[in-house]
């Protein structure tokens, strides 16, 4: 865990997800880490 500042927006890792499949990630903590290693791989994750 880290501390962010209340004022941070924080990005949207899911932004680029239809909605349908936005729902299914956020609802499986494994899938989201799933999706977060794949933006990784492809060099999408962490924002620059």
């Amino acid at each position: 865990m880290v501390r962010v500042p209340s004022d941070r927006a924080l990005p949207d890792p899911l932004v680029g997800l239809g909605e349908p499949e936005r729902s299914r990630v956020l609802r499986s903590e494994t899938r989201l880490l799933d999706h977060l290693d794949r933006l990784a791989r492809r060099g999408l994750w962490p924002p620059r």
